[in-house]
């Protein structure tokens, strides 16, 4: 299950997920607090419910404890994929079992192996002069920051 599979579950079914993954949860929190902590317990974290709201502003203050897990996430790259008149839609690439959807012309920040995946679409062009097949990319993108 990946983030855009959970923002698109209903509230039972928000709920019905967190006590699959065991997710505490204390009151009767709304949907975007569930849907929250279930993404939490699925990028690897723990379950913040638990310690409270007060151990969860303590370890803000001290990254010391997060600092493993924000060094072992792949490193990101904002990009801008090139508007196109004849394709409109937006562009979605696989990578590690999550799909990134890219709106064009719009900056987005993915990780690079998204940017080599993109490197790598390479579509084959006739050239009408020379009658020769060209390759171009697919989907022309520029880096916008690294």
């Amino acid at each position: 299950m990946n983030e855009q599979d959970v923002n698109q579950l209903s509230g039972t079914e928000l709920k019905e997920q967190a006590k699959i993954l065991g997710v505490k949860l204390t009151g009767n929190p709304g949907d975007p607090l569930i849907r929250e902590r279930i993404l939490e317990i699925l990028n690897g974290g723990t379950d913040s419910s638990k310690q409270g709201e007060a151990n969860k502003s303590e370890n803000t203050a001290s990254n010391n404890k997060q600092e493993p897990a924000k060094s072992s996430r792949p490193k990101t790259v904002t990009i801008n994929i090139a508007t196109s008149e004849k394709d409109k839609q937006p562009v979605a690439v696989g990578l590690n079992g999550k799909v990134y959807r890219m709106k064009r012309g719009v900056n987005v920040e993915v990780p690079e192996g998204v940017v080599s995946i993109l490197n790598d679409a390479i579509q084959m062009h006739r050239d009408p002069e020379t009658d020769e097949d060209r390759p171009v990319p697919a989907y022309p993108f520029q880096i916008v920051s690294s």
